[in-house]
């Protein structure tokens, strides 16, 4: 089965509730995409089925892009990072992907795939599609999930994810698969004295699902 939802996810609210997910989020300035919120060492409460979750963003001693995940009942931390000269996440220092940068690697017959290659018009040059496959283990939290899903994308954090994906099918995919990928295509173009950038992407789980495709703008 695939599931699509072509969602246009733009700027996230600076409070975010989902009602029918059970979903509460409280964002400091990741509301704003133009910030680098790992420089900017962001901090964001999530409310997942009744707990809260404090994701913490922010580069470490050798720059890589980090998401410490807090589980505010338990106090129990996981890290997840991103090197992003090797495309390779961390999960708790074990390596859970390994990402490719081409431009030819999605494939022309999936659907979301074909809705990336469209959606850029002609005034928008082609920066670059990039492939992270990860894996996880059985019992994987979908607050981990949603870290491990943003972290290689360039223009959203954990909150984005949830209210794109929805807590419900994370919690699915955590539960029901070991892993997925993410596909990203990146855009840019001038607009006056101003460069923007579109970042398009889905998410395919490990059972086949899809989900997406989504686009950011900043």
């Amino acid at each position: 089965m695939k599931i699509f939802k072509k969602i246009f996810v733009t700027v996230l609210a600076l409070v975010l509730i989902i009602s029918n997910t059970n979903i509460t989020t409280y964002a400091a300035s990741i509301n704003d995409s133009s910030i680098d919120y790992y420089m900017k060492n962001t901090t964001e409460t999530v409310n997942i089925n009744g707990v809260n979750y404090t994701y913490k963003y922010f580069y470490d001693a050798n720059k890589n892009k980090t998401i410490s995940v807090t589980n505010n009942s338990t106090n129990s931390i996981d890290t997840v990072k991103y090197n992003e000269s090797t495309s390779t996440i961390y999960l708790n220092n074990n390596v859970i992907s390994t990402g490719t940068a081409d431009k030819s690697i999605l494939n022309p017959l999936s659907a979301s795939a074909s809705a990336l290659t469209a959606s850029a018009s002609s005034s928008w040059t082609l920066v670059g599609t990039y492939k992270n496959k990860i894996t996880w283990a059985q019992g994987t939290t979908a607050a981990v999930v949603a870290a491990a899903v943003a972290i290689p994308l360039s223009s959203i954090g954990v909150s984005g994810i949830i209210a794109a994906i929805g807590v419900a099918a994370l919690g699915t995919i955590a539960a029901a698969s070991t892993g997925g990928t993410v596909y990203q295509t990146i855009y840019q173009r001038t607009i006056g004295s101003t460069l923007q950038v579109k970042d398009l992407w889905y998410f395919t789980a490990s059972t086949g699902d899809e989900y997406g495709p989504y686009t950011n703008i900043y």
